[in-house]
């Protein structure tokens, strides 16, 4: 783990990765900052309900899918335009705006002082 980088709420990071970046919350990562997927079964075991999963990885889907058609910036911000957006979507959406204001993918090295 880089330091500076922080780890998301019901992150699951692989045995021997190497995370250089921000870990979005809810995902699994593994390899050199590779997305394996949404965390279900961390989900489920943190009683998160059937329609939050659903939610989640639909949103998970349009942000990382790699047959995505949109580059990821527009992705992103189409999340804006929804109304009744999930609050944890709303989170995921959040956590991954703040790690690209961060130098390098890493939010909290952003904010460290000169």
């Amino acid at each position: 783990m880089h330091h500076f980088a922080r780890i998301g709420k019901y992150c699951f990071i692989g045995g021997y990765a190497r995370i250089h970046h921000d870990a979005p919350p809810f995902c699994k990562l593994d390899g050199a900052d590779e997305m394996r997927g949404l965390n279900v079964k961390g989900l489920r075991g943190g009683g998160f309900g059937d329609e939050d999963i659903a939610a989640l990885e639909e949103a998970y889907g349009r942000l990382f899918a790699k047959e995505r058609e949109m580059p990821f910036a527009t992705v992103l911000e189409s999340f804006d335009v929804q109304n009744g957006l999930n609050p944890h979507v709303k989170h995921m959406v959040e956590f991954l705006r703040q790690r690209d204001l961060g130098r390098h993918g890493r939010f909290q090295q952003g904010m460290r002082a000169r």
